[in-house]
């Protein structure tokens, strides 16, 4: 088995994967042994797998100099090569050609060099340009120009110069001008092609729901500014805020993300069992809302009973009960959160129902 570390889209080195048992005993230790290693200059590959060679414009090897000869590699214009050479090697347009499947490796997906496309989608929405109508196959290559262009890491399309490639002009229409309400634009998912269906994948990622300055943010992000706008000195309070402005101020550049956290385990009055959490904040300042606690949906939560099983649980109407408050709006829940969790941006470390009462009574309810 072989392990290869990569610097970006640039190959650094192969490594072996063995194993062994000292004096025959369990368990088996793992050790690497270094096989190879890519050396660049200026940015280009000069050397590979300790030999020497010979690239064009766009990075695609098209000599290797070894103690033998010389050895042209020449390629059809999406990378399929005119006559085959070994493979395990750097190859067409800065990609590694993988020996068991003929795939190029492009750091987050495979390109089919004999296809000329990708053979998974774009994992990148935004790239989608309404001005380019290619751009909308998410499985195309460069747009359809591999002579003059080059994607190293299977997302952005780059000149020959290494110049990332702008079809808008410097315009901003992108996949989120057509569909804003999609999650990862910051919209609810409604209308969109967001998410918000059945749970997903714990520790997966669900997009961003507000970029620091955004103008938009997840459901209730707005109301949230608003009440902080006007906020009273014991909402402040609860929040650890020394101003209004500066709690709006906080929100406001605030990164706030959609995750797939963990899937809640409800007892039979609705309570959580496991350490589930509707929201948190990151280790670099953020807040991230799991989506697995229905953000677009919380009366129709599906999660798992103590007694095993799946579960529908109105998460708005516990939520409501354990402060109090049976006829709290899942607008209030939204807002409930968003403050929750600032008020954790910046240090409170309660994390009680009685802290989120007092959220409730002293910058929701009644405003």
């Amino acid at each position: 088995e072989y392990v290869y570390f990569y610097s970006g889209s640039k190959k650094l080195a192969t490594y072996e994967i063995g194993y062994y048992r000292p004096n025959n005993q369990t368990p088996f230790t793992p050790y690497f042994t270094l096989t190879g290693t890519n050396i660049y200059f200026g940015g280009k590959l000069i050397q590979a797998e300790g030999t020497p060679v010979v690239l064009d414009r766009l990075g695609s090897v098209v000599a290797t100099v070894t103690q033998a000869g010389t050895v042209a590699h020449r390629y059809y214009p999406y990378g399929e090569e005119r006559t085959s050479t070994a493979n395990e090697s750097t190859k067409f347009a800065t990609y590694f050609r993988d020996k068991t499947t003929g795939m190029d490796y492009a750091v987050n997906r495979y390109f089919s060099n004999t296809m000329g496309r990708f053979t998974s989608p774009d994992p990148s929405r935004r790239s989608a340009r309404r001005r380019n109508p290619q751009s909308w196959n998410r499985y195309g290559y460069v747009g359809n120009d591999p002579i003059n262009r080059i994607d190293p890491l299977g997302l952005v399309m780059y000149d020959e110069y290494g110049e990332p490639i702008d079809e808008d002009d410097g315009g901003d229409l992108d996949y989120c001008d057509a569909f804003p309400d999609a999650i990862e634009c910051g919209g609810d998912g409604v209308g969109g092609l967001g998410f918000g269906g059945p749970a997903g994948a714990a520790g997966s990622t669900g997009g961003i729901a507000h970029r620091p300055g955004s103008t938009t943010g997840p459901a209730g992000y707005t109301e949230a500014l608003a009440l902080l706008k006007n906020a009273s000195k014991d909402c402040l309070n609860d929040l650890k805020a020394s101003s209004s402005s500066q709690a709006v101020n906080r929100l406001q550049n605030t990164l706030i993300t959609y995750d797939y956290g963990p899937v809640p385990i409800f007892d039979n009055n609705g309570r959580v069992t496991n350490k589930a959490a509707p929201a948190q904040t990151t280790g670099s300042g953020g807040i991230s809302l799991n989506l697995n606690f229905g953000w677009l949906s919380p009366t129709n939560l599906v999660g798992t009973s103590t007694a095993g099983g799946p579960n529908l649980v109105d998460w708005l109407k516990s939520v409501g009960n354990s402060i109090n408050e049976p006829n709290l709006s899942a607008g209030q829940y939204h807002e409930l959160v968003l403050l929750h969790e600032l008020g954790h941006l910046f240090g409170v470390g309660d994390d009680t129902e009685t802290y989120n009462k007092s959220i409730f009574e002293d910058c929701i309810k009644g405003k």
